[in-house]
This record gives structure tokens, C-alpha cells and sequence, in this order.
């Protein structure tokens, strides 16, 4: 089970975010990890203040995305499995506004997988479960990860 994140900063400390698109979502392969597909994302720097400023970093750097503070939330946490410290995950719904433009210094390749299929691609043992849970966590919930409740607008 993810757990509600420890204070950050560690060293080692990563912070990753599935951005989806529909029923998709965003992974890529690195230049670090070039056999695994992972979400985006990257180490937590000691200049930055939290995970959440990490990840904006990581998605800007990555990808040229500049995404609101509002349109990315905090999933959970737990022990990384490729480094050592703890992984943040976040999640995000990209619609079809935003256009990526992957850093070819840092990404290998990009791809929208469907998040059914997506754990059964090469990946670390942590991103895989983060996966898994996602995918249980919108199936249950009524009001979607990372949409807008337009009740509430």
C-alpha cells in the first residue's frame, strides 16, 4: 500500500507523476534506465522545497510541460526499488491542450500505453505497483483522479 510521504530531501528521494491522457498514460524510457518504462520524473534536489516542486521541475526539464499546481495531486509514497530512498508519486490529467516535448538528452523514448496493459511492460517492481493501484483506485472512485469536479466549479 502507498503511504502518505515522510519529509523529503533524502538523498535518493525521487518524485514521478502519471500524466494521463483518456484511458492512457505516459511513460518513458531513460537514458539511466534505458530497460524499464517508468512515468516521468526524477531525483528530488536539496534546492528543492518539496516533492511537489520536484516534479514540476522534472516535467518542465523532461517533457516542456508547465503543468498547475491544481492539475497534479500527490498519490503516495513508498521505498524506491532501482535507488535508494523514497519515491513520490503524483498524478495528472494532461486532456489534449498540452503538447510534450521530450528532452532527447535525458528520454529515450516516449509512449502512451493504456494503464491496463502499461504493468505488463518492463518496469521496476515500485512504478508497476503504483500502476496497479491507480488503475483499482479510478476504477472505485466515482469522481476520476485528477479531473475536476465541475460541481464544485
Amino acid at each position: 500500500m502507498l503511504t502518505e510521504p515522510p519529509t523529503p530531501g533524502k538523498a535518493g528521494d525521487v518524485a514521478v507523476a502519471a500524466l494521463l491522457r483518456g484511458s492512457s498514460v505516459l511513460l518513458v524510457r531513460t537514458r539511466s534506465f534505458p530497460n524499464l518504462w517508468q512515468p516521468p520524473g526524477g531525483k528530488i534536489h536539496p534546492y528543492d522545497a518539496s516533492p511537489e516542486e520536484a516534479i514540476h521541475r522534472e516535467l518542465s526539464e523532461e517533457l516542456g510541460l508547465q503543468i498547475s499546481h491544481e492539475d497534479l495531486i500527490l498519490f503516495g509514497s513508498q521505498p524506491a526499488d532501482l535507488v535508494e530512498g523514497t519515491v513520490y508519486f503524483f498524478v495528472g490529467r494532461l486532456g489534449d491542450r498540452l503538447a510534450i516535448h521530450p528532452d532527447t538528452d535525458e528520454l529515450l523514448e516516449t509512449q502512451w500505453a493504456g494503464l491496463k496493459n502499461a504493468t505488463r511492460m518492463p518496469m521496476g517492481t515500485a512504478t508497476r505497483r503504483f500502476l496497479e493501484e491507480l488503475q483499482l483506485s479510478l476504477s472505485a472512485t466515482p469522481e476520476r483522479i485528477g479531473e475536476k469536479n465541475e460541481h464544485n466549479s
